[in-house]
């Protein structure tokens, strides 16, 4: 799934977007969320779990409580892969965008059609930066990972453990970061697990089997979470 963001102090407009996002073609693979002010963002943000990171971000610039501009700035820096679509009524804002990492301007009322150029741009944008082998920092040397021949990532404080095809790859960083590099196929089962679900064979009641046979956990409050998003996976699959 996409997680896509609708950060809107104006409840009519966030209505009007989410509406228009809705009719995208590919809308059946979007998580649609809306928060409405700079402090909503922030905590969602600070969850650090893989599925409260958006992957696509509307964002209004004049909200009430902070400028969308530096608020972007601060939370999706050009390193993040998140991508940044503005949504304003104010053109004159149109040059002061460029000082934050984004990829689309959309001036109020949206066109059907600007949204959806807006979006497929993203997705795009997410499928090349998903495309491309991981480099993992490992003892000083940089290992090069395929996401494809990964089967699951476990989380142990700040180490992270790769488990794959080519053995285990131990690194430091952190699950959500893990999340954002890695692609839609891998979902978080557990608080300290990603498990990609190309590679799973069986969900049980509290855990995934993998085709290599290894098992990893998923936890009572993820069960639900995790039987509609590795349906959703497999239908969109066939």
């Amino acid at each position: 799934m996409v997680n896509v963001l609708i950060v809107e102090d104006d409840c009519e407009q966030a209505r009007i977007l989410e509406r228009m996002v809705g009719e995208h073609p590919e809308s059946a693979t979007f998580a649609l969320s809306h928060v409405e002010s700079a402090a909503q963002l922030r905590k969602r943000m600070a969850r650090g779990s893989s599925d409260a990171m958006p992957n696509i971000v509307f964002m209004d610039i004049c909200l009430d409580d902070e400028d969308g501009v530096e608020l972007v700035r601060e939370l999706f820096p050009e390193s993040s892969s998140t991508q940044v679509i503005y949504a304003t009524g104010y053109i004159e804002n149109c040059t002061r965008v460029y000082q934050s990492s984004h990829i689309y301007f959309l001036v109020k009322p949206i066109e059907q059609a600007e949204l959806f150029d807006a979006i497929d741009k993203a997705l795009r944008n997410l499928e090349a930066a998903l495309s491309h082998p991981l480099a993992v920092s490992v003892g000083g040397n940089i290992i090069r990972i395929l996401p494809e021949r990964v089967d699951y990532v476990e989380s142990d404080r700040r180490k992270i453990r790769i488990h794959g095809a080519d053995g285990v790859v131990e690194t430091y960083g952190s699950l959500a970061r893990m999340s954002e590099l890695l692609p839609a196929s891998f979902m978080q089962c557990h608080k300290s697990f990603l498990v990609n679900m190309d590679n799973v064979s069986e969900l049980r009641a509290d855990e995934v089997v993998l085709l290599s046979g290894a098992c990893v956990p998923v936890s009572q409050k993820r069960r639900r979470y995790v039987k509609e998003e590795l349906l959703s996976h497999l239908r969109a699959g066939l």
